[in-house]
């Protein structure tokens, strides 16, 4: 029942997530210069009687340990993927939301956070990609208030 409402909200790749992954996450903090590279495990789960679904996953990033979520839905009314993303490393206490994409699209999604009192917001796009060999790659671009986006974070998880 709860992954059959899910397919007929959102996008059926989505539900196929569900489950509990591994992989290898890279992260760039300036564009082309590889940061970190680390071993991070997530689970895809339905939740809210399969409206949305629940990803959680513990890392780290340059020996830093951390630990994230995401909600992610379709909204039918807005025809619109949305996204509430927080974790111990990126966000502080803030919760970012992040909306895009269409229902026969990928998942891409669209948020901001501040930078400083003084200084513009920067763009934060976050991409899903199920992939045919059985992997699941997760992108995310930083982009400056100028417009200039680069690979942040990419994680390519493999099914556990």
């Amino acid at each position: 029942m709860e992954e059959n409402k899910f397919l007929e909200q959102s996008h059926p790749h989505l539900a196929a997530l569900v489950g509990k992954w591994h992989g290898m996450t890279s992260t760039w903090f300036q564009p082309d210069q590889l940061a970190d590279e680390s071993l991070w495990q997530a689970e895809f789960k339905l939740v809210l009687g399969g409206s949305f679904l629940l990803y959680t996953y513990q890392g780290s990033i340059q020996g830093e340990t951390l630990e994230g979520m995401a909600l992610l839905g379709y909204n039918p009314h807005h025809q619109r993927y949305e996204m509430a993303w927080v974790d111990t490393f990126h966000n502080g206490s803030a919760i970012m939301f992040m909306h895009g994409g269409k229902k026969d699209g990928p998942f891409n999604v669209l948020g901001s956070f501040p930078t400083g009192p003084d200084s513009p917001d920067w763009g934060w796009r976050t991409e899903i990609q199920p992939q045919e060999n059985g992997e699941l790659v997760i992108t995310h671009y930083g982009i400056t208030p100028e417009g200039l986006e680069w690979k942040g974070v990419e994680t390519i998880y493999q099914q556990v």
